[in-house]
Protein backbone atom coordinates (compact mmCIF):
# COMPACT_ATOMS: atom_id res chain seq x y z
CA UNK A 1 0.00 0.00 0.00
CA UNK A 2 2.82 2.11 1.33
CA UNK A 3 4.28 1.71 -2.56
CA UNK A 4 0.95 2.62 -4.52
CA UNK A 5 0.91 5.69 -2.39
CA UNK A 6 4.67 6.48 -3.28
CA UNK A 7 3.68 5.90 -6.82
CA UNK A 8 0.65 7.80 -7.09
CA UNK A 9 2.10 11.09 -5.08
CA UNK A 10 5.17 10.76 -7.95
CA UNK A 11 2.69 10.74 -10.53
CA UNK A 12 0.53 13.85 -8.99
CA UNK A 13 3.96 15.34 -9.09
CA UNK A 14 4.79 15.05 -12.86
CA UNK A 15 1.27 15.83 -13.72
CA UNK A 16 1.09 19.03 -11.65
CA UNK A 17 4.64 20.01 -12.68
CA UNK A 18 3.38 23.11 -15.21
CA UNK A 19 2.46 24.37 -12.15
CA UNK A 20 5.37 24.12 -10.16
CA UNK A 21 8.55 26.28 -10.43
CA UNK A 22 11.85 25.66 -11.57
CA UNK A 23 15.14 25.75 -9.88
CA UNK A 24 17.06 28.92 -9.32
CA UNK A 25 20.19 27.39 -8.23
CA UNK A 26 21.70 24.01 -8.85
CA UNK A 27 24.68 22.47 -6.42
CA UNK A 28 26.32 20.71 -8.69
CA UNK A 29 29.39 18.87 -7.08
CA UNK A 30 31.81 17.34 -6.80
CA UNK A 31 31.33 14.37 -4.95
CA UNK A 32 32.72 13.73 -1.49
CA UNK A 33 33.10 17.99 -1.29
CA UNK A 34 30.51 19.12 1.68
CA UNK A 35 27.47 19.11 -1.00
CA UNK A 36 25.06 17.87 1.56
CA UNK A 37 26.31 20.48 4.27
CA UNK A 38 26.11 23.57 1.95
CA UNK A 39 22.84 22.32 0.63
CA UNK A 40 21.27 21.79 4.33
CA UNK A 41 23.06 25.12 5.33
CA UNK A 42 21.74 27.33 2.21
CA UNK A 43 18.47 25.92 3.19
CA UNK A 44 18.27 27.48 6.73
CA UNK A 45 17.43 31.20 4.57
CA UNK A 46 14.19 31.79 5.37
CA UNK A 47 13.34 32.73 1.03
CA UNK A 48 15.36 29.61 0.26
CA UNK A 49 12.88 26.17 -0.94
CA UNK A 50 14.84 23.15 -1.30
CA UNK A 51 14.06 20.05 -3.67
CA UNK A 52 12.13 17.61 -1.90
CA UNK A 53 15.05 15.26 -2.45
CA UNK A 54 18.85 15.98 -2.34
CA UNK A 55 20.08 14.32 -5.13
CA UNK A 56 17.19 13.71 -7.60
CA UNK A 57 19.81 13.35 -10.43
CA UNK A 58 16.79 14.51 -12.78
CA UNK A 59 19.24 16.47 -15.24
CA UNK A 60 21.00 12.93 -15.69
CA UNK A 61 18.24 10.70 -15.56
CA UNK A 62 15.39 13.31 -17.49
CA UNK A 63 18.26 15.08 -19.73
CA UNK A 64 14.78 16.07 -21.67
CA UNK A 65 11.98 16.63 -19.67
CA UNK A 66 11.71 19.88 -17.74
CA UNK A 67 8.59 18.36 -16.47
CA UNK A 68 9.95 15.49 -14.41
CA UNK A 69 12.45 18.36 -13.60
CA UNK A 70 10.04 20.04 -11.83
CA UNK A 71 8.45 17.33 -9.83
CA UNK A 72 10.60 17.77 -7.01
CA UNK A 73 9.70 21.38 -6.19
CA UNK A 74 6.88 23.63 -4.47
CA UNK A 75 3.77 24.94 -6.43
CA UNK A 76 3.61 28.53 -7.83
CA UNK A 77 0.65 28.82 -5.47
CA UNK A 78 3.19 28.55 -2.61
CA UNK A 79 5.51 31.01 -4.14
CA UNK A 80 2.75 33.60 -4.80
CA UNK A 81 1.90 32.73 -1.07
CA UNK A 82 5.53 33.32 0.70
CA UNK A 83 5.59 36.49 -1.60
CA UNK A 84 2.16 37.86 -0.15
CA UNK A 85 3.00 37.21 3.38
CA UNK A 86 6.12 39.40 3.30
CA UNK A 87 9.19 36.79 1.65
CA UNK A 88 11.22 38.97 0.04
CA UNK A 89 12.20 36.29 -2.55
CA UNK A 90 11.53 32.84 -3.26
CA UNK A 91 15.06 30.52 -4.28
CA UNK A 92 14.41 27.11 -4.98
CA UNK A 93 17.41 24.93 -5.69
CA UNK A 94 18.72 20.83 -5.80
CA UNK A 95 21.83 19.53 -4.75
CA UNK A 96 23.68 16.05 -7.11
CA UNK A 97 27.67 15.47 -6.44
CA UNK A 98 27.38 13.77 -9.75
CA UNK A 99 26.88 16.68 -12.41
CA UNK A 100 29.78 18.61 -12.04
CA UNK A 101 32.28 15.58 -13.58
CA UNK A 102 28.93 14.23 -15.73
CA UNK A 103 29.52 15.49 -19.68
CA UNK A 104 26.37 16.29 -20.63
CA UNK A 105 24.97 18.06 -17.57
CA UNK A 106 26.06 21.03 -18.26
CA UNK A 107 24.63 21.24 -21.81
CA UNK A 108 21.47 19.80 -20.54
CA UNK A 109 21.60 22.57 -17.55
CA UNK A 110 22.04 25.34 -20.23
CA UNK A 111 19.53 23.94 -22.30
CA UNK A 112 16.55 24.05 -20.43
CA UNK A 113 17.76 26.64 -17.61
CA UNK A 114 19.64 29.66 -18.99
CA UNK A 115 19.61 31.70 -16.55
CA UNK A 116 20.40 28.55 -13.43
CA UNK A 117 22.84 29.82 -11.04
CA UNK A 118 25.50 26.69 -10.39
CA UNK A 119 27.45 26.61 -7.04
CA UNK A 120 30.60 24.44 -7.54
CA UNK A 121 32.24 22.87 -4.18
CA UNK A 122 35.44 21.35 -4.58
CA UNK A 123 38.04 20.21 -1.85
CA UNK A 124 41.47 19.39 -1.94
CA UNK A 125 42.06 16.37 -4.40
CA UNK A 126 44.45 13.90 -2.45
CA UNK A 127 41.61 14.33 0.32
CA UNK A 128 38.59 14.07 -1.99
CA UNK A 129 40.26 10.83 -3.53
CA UNK A 130 40.66 9.30 -0.26
CA UNK A 131 37.04 9.96 1.37
CA UNK A 132 35.54 8.80 -1.78
CA UNK A 133 37.69 5.41 -1.52
CA UNK A 134 36.74 5.31 1.91
CA UNK A 135 33.55 5.11 1.32
CA UNK A 136 33.23 2.76 -1.37
CA UNK A 137 35.65 0.58 0.65
CA UNK A 138 33.23 0.53 3.88
CA UNK A 139 30.43 -0.31 1.55
CA UNK A 140 32.31 -3.08 0.35
CA UNK A 141 32.21 -2.02 -3.32
CA UNK A 142 35.86 -2.24 -3.49
CA UNK A 143 38.75 -4.55 -2.28
CA UNK A 144 41.90 -2.96 -3.69
CA UNK A 145 44.31 -0.80 -1.15
CA UNK A 146 43.95 2.61 -1.87
CA UNK A 147 47.44 2.80 -2.57
CA UNK A 148 47.00 0.09 -5.42
CA UNK A 149 44.44 1.84 -6.92
CA UNK A 150 46.38 5.33 -6.67
CA UNK A 151 49.25 3.83 -7.99
CA UNK A 152 47.61 3.15 -10.71
CA UNK A 153 45.56 5.60 -11.46
CA UNK A 154 48.36 7.80 -11.43
CA UNK A 155 50.31 5.48 -13.93
CA UNK A 156 47.35 5.27 -16.57
CA UNK A 157 45.84 9.39 -16.36
CA UNK A 158 49.89 10.15 -17.20
CA UNK A 159 49.81 8.37 -20.54
CA UNK A 160 48.49 10.48 -22.74
CA UNK A 161 47.31 7.43 -25.42
CA UNK A 162 45.63 5.55 -22.43
CA UNK A 163 43.80 8.64 -20.53
CA UNK A 164 41.20 9.27 -23.31
CA UNK A 165 39.95 6.08 -22.66
CA UNK A 166 39.51 6.92 -19.10
CA UNK A 167 36.89 9.34 -19.20
CA UNK A 168 34.47 6.84 -20.12
CA UNK A 169 35.26 4.55 -16.88
CA UNK A 170 35.31 7.71 -14.92
CA UNK A 171 31.43 8.44 -15.65
CA UNK A 172 30.56 5.08 -14.69
CA UNK A 173 30.15 5.46 -11.05
CA UNK A 174 31.53 2.31 -9.63
CA UNK A 175 34.54 2.65 -11.00
CA UNK A 176 37.92 2.77 -9.36
CA UNK A 177 39.62 5.36 -11.68
CA UNK A 178 36.72 7.92 -10.53
CA UNK A 179 39.05 8.51 -7.28
CA UNK A 180 41.86 9.74 -8.72
CA UNK A 181 40.36 11.06 -11.93
CA UNK A 182 37.42 13.28 -10.19
CA UNK A 183 39.95 15.40 -8.57
CA UNK A 184 41.45 16.57 -12.09
CA UNK A 185 38.86 19.02 -12.14
CA UNK A 186 40.14 22.13 -14.44
CA UNK A 187 38.52 19.60 -17.22
CA UNK A 188 35.30 19.42 -15.99
CA UNK A 189 35.17 23.40 -14.91
CA UNK A 190 36.21 24.32 -18.48
CA UNK A 191 33.17 22.24 -19.39
CA UNK A 192 30.62 24.10 -17.18
CA UNK A 193 32.44 27.37 -18.22
CA UNK A 194 31.81 26.92 -21.75
CA UNK A 195 27.59 26.59 -21.07
CA UNK A 196 27.28 29.21 -18.77
CA UNK A 197 28.71 32.82 -18.10
CA UNK A 198 31.57 33.45 -15.49
CA UNK A 199 28.77 35.60 -13.96
CA UNK A 200 26.30 32.40 -13.20
CA UNK A 201 28.82 29.79 -11.83
CA UNK A 202 30.23 30.01 -8.09
CA UNK A 203 33.12 28.18 -6.96
CA UNK A 204 33.60 27.30 -3.66
CA UNK A 205 36.73 25.85 -1.98
CA UNK A 206 35.32 23.24 0.20
CA UNK A 207 38.50 23.91 2.92
CA UNK A 208 37.27 27.51 3.23
CA UNK A 209 33.54 26.88 3.88
CA UNK A 210 34.14 24.91 6.83
CA UNK A 211 36.73 26.85 8.08
CA UNK A 212 34.64 30.19 8.12
CA UNK A 213 30.85 28.85 6.96
CA UNK A 214 29.47 32.17 8.08
CA UNK A 215 31.42 34.19 5.46
CA UNK A 216 31.33 31.86 2.72
CA UNK A 217 27.11 31.31 3.24
CA UNK A 218 27.09 35.47 3.10
CA UNK A 219 29.16 35.07 -0.53
CA UNK A 220 26.55 32.47 -1.61
CA UNK A 221 23.59 34.40 -0.56
CA UNK A 222 25.11 37.57 -2.11
CA UNK A 223 25.67 35.17 -4.91
CA UNK A 224 21.51 34.31 -5.15
CA UNK A 225 20.46 37.43 -4.84
CA UNK A 226 19.08 36.84 -1.31
CA UNK A 227 19.21 39.19 1.99
CA UNK A 228 22.36 38.25 4.35
CA UNK A 229 21.12 35.51 6.99
CA UNK A 230 23.53 34.92 9.55
CA UNK A 231 24.50 30.67 9.61
CA UNK A 232 26.04 29.04 12.38
CA UNK A 233 28.75 26.63 12.05
CA UNK A 234 26.93 23.18 12.47
CA UNK A 235 30.23 21.06 11.60
CA UNK A 236 29.97 18.47 8.67
CA UNK A 237 26.66 16.97 8.00
CA UNK A 238 26.98 12.80 7.19
CA UNK A 239 30.11 12.75 8.56
CA UNK A 240 32.06 9.01 8.25
CA UNK A 241 33.75 7.28 10.77
CA UNK A 242 36.84 4.99 9.25
CA UNK A 243 39.36 3.16 10.77
CA UNK A 244 42.52 4.72 11.42
CA UNK A 245 45.38 3.65 8.86
CA UNK A 246 48.55 5.56 7.85
CA UNK A 247 47.93 6.98 4.14
CA UNK A 248 51.03 9.98 4.35
CA UNK A 249 53.31 8.01 1.74
CA UNK A 250 50.24 8.08 -1.11
CA UNK A 251 48.52 11.24 -0.43
CA UNK A 252 52.31 12.49 -1.10
CA UNK A 253 52.01 10.82 -4.54
CA UNK A 254 48.93 11.81 -5.22
CA UNK A 255 49.89 16.17 -3.72
CA UNK A 256 52.36 15.84 -6.70
CA UNK A 257 50.12 14.19 -9.63
CA UNK A 258 47.33 16.81 -8.67
CA UNK A 259 50.43 19.95 -8.74
CA UNK A 260 49.59 20.76 -12.54
CA UNK A 261 46.41 20.08 -12.89
CA UNK A 262 45.42 22.66 -9.86
CA UNK A 263 47.44 25.01 -11.53
CA UNK A 264 45.50 24.60 -14.40
CA UNK A 265 42.10 24.96 -13.02
CA UNK A 266 44.32 28.17 -10.73
CA UNK A 267 44.23 29.66 -14.28
CA UNK A 268 41.09 28.61 -15.66
CA UNK A 269 39.16 30.37 -12.54
CA UNK A 270 41.21 32.82 -12.03
CA UNK A 271 41.09 31.70 -8.05
CA UNK A 272 43.71 30.24 -5.68
CA UNK A 273 42.64 27.47 -3.98
CA UNK A 274 46.06 27.21 -2.19
CA UNK A 275 46.52 22.86 -2.79
CA UNK A 276 49.83 23.06 -3.96
CA UNK A 277 51.46 25.36 -1.09
CA UNK A 278 53.65 23.13 1.52
CA UNK A 279 52.65 24.76 4.22
CA UNK A 280 48.66 23.60 3.40
CA UNK A 281 48.54 20.39 3.30
CA UNK A 282 45.86 18.66 5.17
CA UNK A 283 47.48 15.67 7.68
CA UNK A 284 47.35 12.20 6.40
CA UNK A 285 44.10 11.99 9.03
CA UNK A 286 42.68 14.76 8.23
CA UNK A 287 42.30 13.85 4.36
CA UNK A 288 40.14 10.92 5.00
CA UNK A 289 39.65 9.06 7.75
CA UNK A 290 36.94 11.54 9.93
CA UNK A 291 34.88 12.37 7.02
CA UNK A 292 32.47 11.36 4.36
CA UNK A 293 30.42 15.06 2.98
Amino acid sequence: MKTIDRDLHADFRVVTSPLRVSPDFVIVGEAKCGTTSMFQYIGRHSDVFPALKKEPRNFIEYPDSLAQCRRHYPTMIRKALHLAVGGSRFVAGEATAEYFANRQVPGVLSRLLPEVKIIIMLRHPSARALSDYQMFNNRGLVDESFEEIADRSIQWLSNDDVYPWLLDAGQCEHSTIRFVLRGIYAESAERWLKHFPKEQLLFICSEDFFSETAEIAKRIFRFLGLDDHHVENLGVMRKGVYERETYSSVLEKLDRFYDAHNEKLYALLGQDFGWNDAGNQPAAADRGEYDCY
